[in-house]
C-alpha cells in the first residue's frame, strides 16, 4: 500500500508538472516558436513571415553590404547573409516582429542588425516616420555605443539617450533591447562554460547544498536559518543573480534552453522540482528564493508587526491565483509581456534592473517588516506555478512559517503571523 501511494504521488506530481508546462507553453504559441523551433502556426505567424520585412537595396547598402549578397531565410525574422562567392558573412535580423509596439516620437523604430558570430557588425534603421534630422542624430549617437560589441556586452549596458531627441533615442534603445532579449538563444548556442563561470557555479551549488542540509535537519536553529537566508540573498541573489522567474521559464519554453550556459539555474530548477517529490513541499520558496529570503530577513527585524487574520491570508491566496490566471491569459494572446519586466527578482541585477522594478521590489521588502512575505503570499506568480506543479492533496500555501513541525511535509501550516523566533518553513 505504501509503495502504491508513493507511485500515485509521483504520478500526480508528473501530471501537475505537465499542466504547468502546457500553461506556459500556451503563452508562447502566438509567437510561432516553441522550444526554439518555428512551429509555423502561431497567432502572430502571418506577421512574422510578412515579406515586407525583407530589407531593400538601400538598407543593404547602409549596412555596408555589397549589392550582390544573397539573403537566405534562417527563421521568421532573420536571414543568413552570403557573399556572391557563397561565403558566410553573418546573420541579419529584423527587429519589427519583436518590437512592433515600441514607438519613438512619431511611430515605430524598426532596425536591421547585422551580426557576425555574436558581434554586432552594423545596424541601420528601417522605414519610420521620425523627424529625419533628430532621428539621424539619435541613430548616430546610439549606434556608436553598440557597433563592434558582443551580445554579452550590449545586453547589460546602459545606453545614453541623446538630449533633444530623447523619445527617438528611447524607441531605438527599447527596440534593440527587446530584440536581443528575444534572440538570446541565437548568440548562446555554442558555449563551453556556464554564463556565470565555473567557479561561481560551484559556489551556487555549495549554497544550495548547505540549504538542503539545513532543510533536512530535524533540529532547527535560528542562527542556521538566518545563515541560509543570508547565503540565498548574498550568493544566489546579488552575487550570482540565479533566480527563477516566469519570464525566464517562458523564455526557455519559447526559445529553447542551452543547459550548459544556464547550468546554475537548471540546477536550481531541478532542486525546486525534485525536493517536493522527496517530501519537502514548497522547497524553492522556503529555502532557495533570494527575494523571499530578503523579505523574511526584513520580517526578523525587531519592529512592531501587523496582525493578520486567517481570512486575510486566504484572501491573499485567492488574489495570487487571480493574478496568475490573468497574467497567463494576457500572455496567451501576446499581450502584457511587458509585465514580466516588473518581476521583483531582477532587483538582484542592479546593473540592468529599471528604477520601476527596484522601487516595486523595495516596497514589498519594506512591507515585509510588518507582514511576512507579502509578495510571496499575495502576488508571486512563480510561487503559485511551483505550488501547482507539486500537485497532490496536501498542497498548502507557500512562503509561511510555523512552529511544531519536525520536518517539512508532516503537518499543515497555520497562517497566523509568525514571531521572529518562528523560523521553521511550512510543509
Amino acid at each position: 500500500m505504501l509503495q502504491t501511494n508513493k507511485l500515485i504521488n509521483l504520478l500526480e506530481h508528473a501530471i501537475s508538472l505537465l499542466i504547468v508546462f502546457l500553461l506556459l507553453a500556451g503563452t508562447v504559441v502566438w509567437t510561432g516558436r516553441l522550444l526554439g523551433m518555428e512551429i509555423g502556426s502561431g497567432l502572430n505567424s502571418a506577421h512574422l513571415t510578412d515579406r515586407s520585412l525583407l530589407p531593400d537595396n538601400a538598407t543593404i547598402g547602409r549596412l555596408g553590404l555589397a549589392k550582390d549578397v544573397s539573403l537566405q531565410p534562417n527563421d521568421s525574422a532573420s536571414w543568413l547573409v552570403k557573399s556572391a562567392e557563397g561565403d558566410n558573412i553573418g546573420l541579419l535580423i529584423a527587429t519589427q516582429p519583436y518590437a512592433a509596439k515600441v514607438t519613438g516620437f512619431a511611430g515605430t523604430t524598426p532596425l536591421y542588425l547585422l551580426f557576425s558570430a555574436d558581434t554586432l557588425k552594423a545596424l541601420t534603421s528601417g522605414e519610420n516616420a521620425e523627424t529625419p534630422d533628430y532621428y539621424a542624430e539619435a541613430e548616430d549617437h546610439l549606434f556608436r555605443q553598440v557597433v563592434g560589441k558582443t551580445f554579452e556586452q550590449i545586453i547589460p549596458s546602459k545606453l545614453d539617450a541623446l538630449s533633444g531627441a530623447t523619445m527617438s533615442s528611447n524607441g531605438i534603445k527599447e527596440t534593440l533591447r527587446l530584440t536581443l532579449a528575444a534572440r538570446s538563444d541565437t548568440f548562446t548556442a555554442d558555449r563551453d562554460k556556464p554564463g556565470i563561470r565555473w567557479g561561481l557555479t560551484l559556489v551556487v551549488v555549495v549554497a544550495l547544498a548547505l540549504g538542503a542540509m539545513a532543510a533536512w535537519s530535524d533540529k532547527r536553529h535560528k542562527a542556521v536559518r538566518v545563515a541560509v537566508l543570508l547565503l540565498n540573498v548574498g550568493i544566489l541573489g546579488f552575487w550570482a543573480g540565479q533566480t527563477l522567474s516566469v519570464s525566464l521559464l517562458r523564455g526557455w519554453i519559447s526559445h529553447g534552453l542551452d543547459p550548459l550556459l544556464y547550468l546554475p539555474l537548471v540546477i536550481v530548477l531541478l532542486v525546486a522540482i525534485v525536493m517536493p517529490m522527496l517530501g519537502r513541499r514548497h522547497y524553492y520558496c522556503n529555502w532557495v528564493c533570494p527575494y523571499g529570503a530578503l523579505q523574511e530577513l526584513a520580517w526578523l527585524l525587531p519592529v512592531p508587526k501587523v496582525k493578520v487574520s486567517q481570512s486575510v491570508f486566504n484572501a491573499m491566496r485567492m488574489v495570487r491565483m487571480v493574478v496568475l490566471m490573468a497574467l497567463l491569459a494576457c500572455l496567451w494572446f501576446g499581450a502584457g509581456v511587458w509585465l514580466l519586466d516588473y518581476e521583483p527578482f531582477t532587483l538582484f541585477s542592479l546593473h540592468t534592473a529599471g528604477i520601476g522594478v527596484i522601487v516595486l521590489a523595495l516596497v514589498f521588502v519594506v512591507a515585509g517588516l510588518f507582514i511576512p512575505r507579502l509578495w510571496c503570499r499575495s502576488l508571486c506568480p512563480l510561487g503559485l506555478l511551483l505550488e501547482l506543479s507539486e500537485g497532490g492533496r496536501k498542497a498548502q500555501p507557500s512562503c509561511s512559517h510555523h512552529m511544531g513541525s519536525k520536518a517539512d511535509g508532516n503537518q499543515s501550516a497555520s497562517h497566523t503571523n509568525p514571531s521572529p523566533q518562528s523560523l521553521k518553513p511550512q510543509p
